[in-house]
């Protein structure tokens, strides 16, 4: 049971994940609402075995990487901006499902970084940190003798980063409150710059691609996990209403000035920031009901079929009638749920 599971204390990938239960309790708190309001209980299957390494505060389960040295000073400069709701919104059920979120995409996150010369020292900048959870796991990598700069225009998404860094004693971590798109916002020097899910959803996503090639120092390398084509998500049997709501959720990133299938428009911009293209890899997943993996678009379509019926988008029948055919894919051993596809991308600036 998930609900048990975040309870419990061994580290990642030897059976349980620490990480979630280093969540703040209000976090936990949210989890757990979130899975009292599913009829389901699918069995949690685990990540593979990474390597455990020392970090500064215990040992974790992280990934094997290459040894450098940071090659650089990292310099910041950013203007004070205001918050504004995002579309997915900043309040406690968005950040408990970020949470989960994280957690089923943690793995690929980690490999992607070893493969791209994150270790110790290395110096890191995060485009869009949200509540931090990604930010914490680069800060125990790199270790104390490293620095990760998080930039996050939400005040409540970096109170609730704050509370966490005190709480684990990440004091490395350096936190920029803008917005990506703000006038002054310059950060330099940095040896990775890692973006996940933010492309879709800002004002000019060209833009935010010359200030992450900017971040860099000569040789730095800049990770992406972004949304190629958002439309695979489905079901199998198929599910109409899943289908309705994958297309009105799209609708919905367009309405606010994002686009969901964003990759097309970054890759070939790449070269013109000086962004070398040395990996490109699709992310999507078969999942079955008993997959962890199923979790993330599960708890993704119980939030914002909610937060579509509040902006108009969608019916209140339809959405009930969305969470019945999800229950019922849930409890049929046979379904298969294609999720949307991601594609990873790591540069290095030349």
């Amino acid at each position: 049971m998930l609900g048990n599971w975040i309870t419990t204390n061994a580290p990642f990938g030897s059976g349980d994940d620490s990480s979630i239960t280093r969540l703040a309790p209000r976090t936990i708190t949210c989890l757990q609402r979130l899975l009292q309001s599913w009829a389901w209980r699918p069995r949690i299957v685990r990540a593979s075995q990474p390597v455990n390494v020392r970090s500064e505060n215990g040992e974790h389960g992280v990934f094997e990487g290459p040894i450098v040295s940071p090659t650089c000073k990292s310099t910041v400069r950013a203007p004070m901006t205001h918050d504004t709701d995002y579309v997915l919104g900043t309040h406690n059920e968005e950040i408990a499902r970020l949470a989960l979120q994280h957690q089923v995409w943690r793995p690929h996150m980690l490999d992607a970084w070893a493969r791209a010369g994150m270790t110790r020292g290395s110096r890191v900048v995060d485009f869009g940190a949200g509540p931090g959870y990604a930010t914490c796991d680069s800060a125990e990598i790199v270790g104390s003798g490293g620095q990760v700069t998080a930039i996050e225009r939400s005040p409540y998404f970096l109170e609730f980063a704050r509370q966490e860094i005190k709480r684990r004693n990440l004091s490395w971590i350096h936190f920029v409150e803008s917005d990506l798109m703000a006038d002054g916002l310059s950060v330099a020097e940095f040896d990775i710059a890692w973006c996940r899910w933010v492309a879709s959803f800002v004002s000019s996503p060209p833009l935010l691609l010359k200030r992450i090639a900017a971040s860099l120092c000569a040789g730095g390398r800049a990770v992406l996990h972004e949304y190629q084509d958002y439309s695979t998500w489905r079901m199998i049997p198929d599910s109409p209403s899943l289908t309705e709501f994958v297309g009105k959720v799209m609708v919905s990133w367009r309405n606010a000035g994002g686009e969901p299938n964003i990759v097309a428009r970054l890759l070939p911009l790449m070269s013109d920031e000086g962004l070398r293209v040395i990996s490109v890899k699709p992310l999507i997943f078969a999942a079955r009901p008993t997959d962890f993996v199923w979790q993330w678009p599960a708890s993704f379509l119980v939030s914002n079929s909610q937060r579509l019926v509040e902006v108009g988008l969608m019916q209140r029948a339809d959405a009930d009638r969305l969470q019945s055919d999800f229950r019922e894919s849930a409890h049929n051993p046979n379904a298969v749920m294609m999720t949307p596809l991601v594609l990873e991308i790591i540069a290095e600036k030349q």
